[in-house]
C-alpha cells in the first residue's frame, strides 16, 4: 500500500459470501430530481446499546459531528445489526437515503477510486489490471492523487484510452488515504462505489464481480490474496485474515470490519455516513462499524479477488503494526458500550509483561529473514497496544 497509508485486515472469525457466477445486477430505477439527500439520522450505536459518553463511536452520518454520542432511531421494517434480536432494522432516515439512492445520477453504475502518492513503482501494475477488465455495465475509474512528488501523475496519464473513463484528479489538501477516498467519491458519477489502493492488483473479472454484489448489497468487500506480490519471507509477517473471512477484533464492537483497498459501497450509504474519518489511520475498520452500527451488513464477495502488497521493509511492517494497533485502541475505545467493566491496570500489567517474555522466547526467529519479519510485526502490534492504552486513556483487552 502506498507509503505511509494503510489498510486494515485481522483474523476473523465470520464467514459470508458465496461462489458461483456472480448475479446479474437489478440495479435501482432512477427518478427525477435532484442528488439523494444524505440522511438526516444521528445514529451511531446499535439497538442493544443506549446513549455514550465522550467516548463513545464517532459519527459521520448527516450533520452529526465525530465523537458526538446519540441516541438510537429504529424503524421496524429494515435491515439492523447483526444479533440484535434476530430482527432486522435500520434507521428511518437511512432507509429514506436508500429510496431516494440513484435520484438525478447519470447512467455511470461503478466508479473505481484509487488513491495515490508517489505510487509511481506500483501503480502501473494497477491501472494495467483495471484496463483489461470486462463488464458489461458502464463503470469508470477515477485516480486521486494526494500530492505525489514523483511520476505518479505521468504514469497514469499513460492509460488514457485504455481505462475506461479515467479522471485524474487533486486531492492534495490533506494527507492521508482517508482523504483522498473521499475526494474521488464526491467526484464520482456512479451510484456505487468501490476503492483500490495503488499498490495493489485486481484480479481478472473483478470490477464485474464487485459491481454486481454492489447491485444487491450496499457494503461488500473483496477477497484477498497474499501470494502473487508479495515474496515468502514477506508474506511470513503474518496471515491472510481476508482471504475467506472477514477481519472481526476480540474486544468490543465485535464486528466484522474488511481493508478499505477492495470495499465496496452504494453511494447513498456512503453519503448517509459521512464519508470516512480523515483522522484516523484505521478509518476503513472504523467505516465498517459505523455502517453496521446503523443496520447495513457487510459481506465478503468470494469472486472478487484483490491480490494486495504487503510493506517491503522490516522497518515499514513494525510501524505499520505499531500504528494500527494504536488506532484500534482509539476505536475500542470509541465503540465500547459505556457499562463495560474496565481492564483492572494491573491485570493489562502482568498481559503486558507476558507479551514481552513470550516475544523474547522467540528471539531464535532473529536468524532468519522470515523470522525477524514475523518478530517485527509481533512487536509493532504489542508496542501500538501499549502507546494506545496510553495516549488515549484506556484499558483495552486483547
Amino acid at each position: 500500500m502506498p507509503g505511509g497509508w494503510a489498510t486494515r485486515s485481522s483474523p476473523g472469525a465470520s464467514t459470508s459470501g458465496t461462489g458461483g457466477t456472480p448475479t446479474p445486477p437489478r440495479w435501482p430505477t432512477a427518478s427525477p430530481g435532484g442528488s439523494p439527500p444524505a440522511a438526516s439520522c444521528c445514529c451511531t450505536m446499535s439497538s442493544r446499546s443506549t446513549t455514550h459518553g465522550a467516548s463513545a463511536g464517532p459519527s459521520r452520518i448527516a450533520n452529526t459531528p465525530i465523537g458526538a454520542p446519540c441516541r438510537p432511531r429504529w424503524t421496524s421494517s429494515c435491515a439492523g445489526p447483526a444479533g440484535d434480536s434476530g430482527s432486522s432494522r435500520c434507521p428511518s432516515s437511512c432507509a429514506a437515503a436508500r429510496r431516494s439512492a440513484g435520484a438525478g445520477r447519470s447512467a455511470m453504475r461503478l466508479t473505481v477510486i484509487v488513491p495515490a502518492y508517489n505510487a509511481a513503482a506500483t501503480i502501473g501494475v494497477q491501472m494495467t489490471a483495471l484496463a483489461g477488465q470486462i463488464w458489461d455495465e458502464p463503470w469508470e475509474v477515477i485516480v486521486a492523487d494526494n500530492g505525489s512528488t514523483d511520476a505518479t501523475r505521468a504514469e497514469v496519464e499513460r492509460f488514457r484510452g485504455r481505462v475506461p473513463g479515467l479522471r485524474l484528479i487533486d486531492a492534495s489538501a490533506r494527507r492521508g488515504v482517508a482523504h483522498g477516498r473521499n475526494v474521488a467519491a464526491r467526484a464520482a458519477r456512479a451510484d456505487c462505489l468501490v476503492w483500490c489502493d495503488a499498490d495493489d492488483e485486481v484480479a481478472p473479472g473483478w470490477v464485474a464481480a464487485i459491481g454486481s454484489a454492489l447491485a444487491e448489497d450496499p457494503l461488500v468487500a473483496s477477497r484477498f490474496d497474499y501470494e502473487r506480490l508479495n515474496p515468502p519471507w514477506v508474506r511470513a509477517s503474518r496471515r491472510n485474515a481476508q482471504r475467506m473471512i472477514l477481519g472481526r477484533f476480540k474486544y468490543a464492537p465485535y464486528f466484522p470490519h474488511a481493508g478499505g483497498s477492495g470495499l465496496g459501497v452504494q453511494r447513498w450509504l456512503h453519503e448517509a455516513l459521512g464519508g470516512f474519518d480523515e483522522s484516523l489511520i484505521c478509518a476503513d475498520t472504523d467505516y465498517c462499524y459505523r455502517a453496521q452500527l446503523v443496520g447495513v451488513k457487510l459481506r465478503l464477495v468470494e469472486e472478487a479477488v484483490l491480490h494486495v502488497r504487503y510493506r517491503g521493509s522490516i522497518a515499514d511492517m513494525y510501524r505499520q503494526a505499531r500504528n494500527w494497533e494504536t488506532d484500534n485502541v482509539l476505536l475500542h475505545r470509541r465503540y465500547r458500550p459505556a457499562d463495560m467493566p474496565a481492564l483492572p491496570p494491573r491485570a493489562l500489567v502482568t498481559y503486558w509483561a507476558r507479551s514481552f517474555v513470550r516475544l523474547a522466547g522467540r528471539a531464535p526467529w532473529l536468524l532468519s529473514r522470515r523470522g525477524r519479519a514475523a518478530w517485527a510485526w509481533h512487536l509493532g502490534t504489542l508496542v501500538g497496544r501499549i502507546r494506545g492504552c496510553l495516549r488515549h486513556g484506556v484499558a483495552a483487552p486483547r
